[in-house]
């Protein structure tokens, strides 16, 4: 959704008046805008899709592939790992837990909801000997490096 349609869904909301160019907005419709959004009791007008990306880190060893994200509050059993080809794919849900809901809200910044990661890694790896962690909100996943060479040569049978 882009920011105009924002812009002239909530203006002609809030004034009933008809649709202002979105071209042309004013810095005191953008003030209300973002007021309407903040005050509003429907937190999912901030966040209409629902999926977030958790920040994530990938190094090497000389011996691993590390891929490291921060989930605190998703539990182990919510996230998937799997791989397809070469391409590691973390999946998870963040739960909202069902406590009452605050009346407003003055700062929102805790993502809920969906998140995927793909990750494509070289074809020097070994998926099988894939390992996870889960500690103080932290997944690590470490991919050891294939061992087996990446050249070789095929002998020519004659008939």
């Amino acid at each position: 959704m882009s920011p105009k349609i924002i812009f002239t869904t909530v203006k002609k909301y809030r004034t009933g008046q008809p649709e202002r160019q979105a071209d042309a907005p004013d810095d005191s419709s953008f003030s209300e805008m973002f007021e309407d959004i903040v005050s509003s009791k429907n937190v999912a007008m901030l966040r209409p899709n629902r999926v977030f990306n958790p920040p994530m880190d990938i190094y090497e060893t000389p011996g691993l592939f590390i891929v490291k994200l921060e989930i605190a509050g998703i539990a182990p059993d919510l996230v998937t790992i799997e791989w397809v080809g070469y391409d590691l794919i973390i999946r998870g849900i963040r739960k909202e837990n069902n406590v009452k809901k605050p009346t407003h809200y003055h700062q929102v910044e805790i993502h809920y909801g969906s998140f995927e990661r793909i990750i494509r890694l070289s074809r020097r790896v070994n998926p099988q000997g894939t390992k996870a962690s889960y500690t103080d909100g932290f997944l690590v996943i470490s991919i050891p490096k294939s061992t087996s060479s990446r050249t070789r040569i095929v002998p020519i049978e004659s008939q």
